[in-house]
């Protein structure tokens, strides 16, 4: 168990059980267990642990949510650390080492509804396991494509047209910065591969295509309110979306704004929580 991907949550509503809890957290990412000890501390207070699969969702979870409000009770958050062969006594009275054997305890049980697969290096719950089919007339063009990766979020028509030159014929996007670059024959593909010096300039990684090859990412719309209109700058507004994924656009100018009740935001997430939660902007 990684105690910097887990934090200890104290002063939990008495009418809060551990599902509960983990819908709490799942708005800031990915949860991988709740859990609640029978046990009150010395001062009566209930207190639990989140596990994340990721160590910045934990720590955003801190940032977020330590002193939030919830059915009555004012939440004390923060990250759990337990030193190794510890038996020593937290503030609520239980033995830290015997709070980390039984967490691992039960965090180390399989889910026996619930079964799980590797996606984007991430562990993600199987909700249906289906039959899908291939289509033939795109696994013709695949067949004869390469990946390339860039750091530059590259406009479709300029990429296509500064690399018609080194004979690829049609370039599509898998994703913001992944590019599928298709050439007239296998050959030529093959020739594209041997010399990725011609790519260099564009790309920093240029392989083969397979079939794992897909976007790890969404794009979604984001709508922040509450941000006075002082604070109506392009800049906070990258900030908040840094939170979730990459920044792409606003829906509305900043210049052109009449109403500052809200701001709708795309961005670019590899997060597959419910994008919610409430933000402390100091603004000058």
């Amino acid at each position: 168990m990684h105690s910097n991907f887990t934090v200890f949550v104290e002063n939990l509503p008495h009418n809060l059980d551990k599902y509960g809890l983990k819908g709490i957290f799942q708005r800031v990412g990915f949860v991988r267990d709740s859990y609640i000890p029978a046990k009150l501390g010395r001062s009566r207070k209930r207190f639990g642990f989140i596990r994340f699969l990721k160590a910045i969702d934990a720590e955003n979870s801190v940032m977020r949510l330590n002193g939030r409000l919830i059915r009555g009770c004012r939440l004390r958050v923060s990250i759990a650390r337990y030193g190794k062969g510890s038996t020593g006594v937290n503030e609520e009275g239980v033995s830290k080492q015997k709070l980390k054997v039984i967490a691992r305890r039960r965090w180390g049980e399989k889910p026996s509804q619930v079964s799980q697969v590797r996606c984007n290096k991430q562990d993600q719950e199987v909700v249906a396991k289906l039959g899908g089919e291939a289509n033939e007339s795109f696994v013709d063009w695949l067949n004869r494509s390469i990946i390339c990766t860039s750091s530059v979020a590259w406009d479709l028509g300029d990429l296509s047209q500064a690399l018609a030159v080194v004979g690829c014929e049609k370039i599509r996007a898998l994703s913001k910065y992944k590019f599928i670059l298709t050439y007239p024959s296998g050959l030529q593909r093959d020739e594209a591969l041997q010399n990725k010096d011609l790519l260099v300039q564009w790309f920093h990684e240029v392989k083969n295509w397979d079939i794992y090859e897909t976007c790890d990412s969404r794009r979604l719309w984001i709508e922040v309110f509450g941000v006075p209109p002082h604070g109506w700058a392009l800049k906070n507004f990258e900030r908040i979306a840094s939170i979730w994924g990459q920044f792409i656009c606003l829906e509305t100018p900043i210049e052109e704004t009449v109403c500052f009740d809200s701001m709708r935001i795309l961005i670019e997430s590899k997060c597959f929580q419910e994008v919610m939660g409430h933000i402390i902007l100091q603004i000058g």
